[in-house]
């Protein structure tokens, strides 16, 4: 769990993507991880033999398959909102970056032409 909260803070995303992601994959690992104790009591009480391949190498090999899943199957739909955010900004209302508020009170344009100079 720790791991694809991780991974999905660690992506290029907005917080909301990314608080999204998170609030939906934990469970979603929970709910699985779940599904592996039930799977394991079982195991251990009708075939204890397979108990220690089950818990040492199946289940830990579905949980790192299911992180993984999971972060790229929201790095995709994170890729798909970023997108759409760039294109919905290209159809806003136009707002220059030349108007912004220059570093030290000077102009870039100033600034490039005293380091010509």
């Amino acid at each position: 769990m720790a791991f694809l909260a991780v991974a999905i803070c660690a992506y290029r995303s907005t917080w909301r993507l990314k608080a999204v992601g998170v609030a939906l994959g934990v469970p979603l690992l929970l709910g699985l991880n779940m599904m592996r104790l039930v799977h394991l009591f079982y195991l251990g009480v009708y075939r204890p033999q397979l108990f220690h391949v089950a818990h040492a190498y199946a289940w830990q090999a579905v949980m790192v398959a299911a992180v993984f899943i999971l972060w790229l199957a929201w790095t995709l739909l994170a890729d798909d909102a970023w997108r759409r955010n760039i294109l919905e900004a290209r159809h806003r209302p136009y707002r220059s970056l030349s108007r912004t508020r220059p570093l030290c009170g000077a102009s870039s344009r100033s600034s490039h032409h005293a380091r010509l100079v």
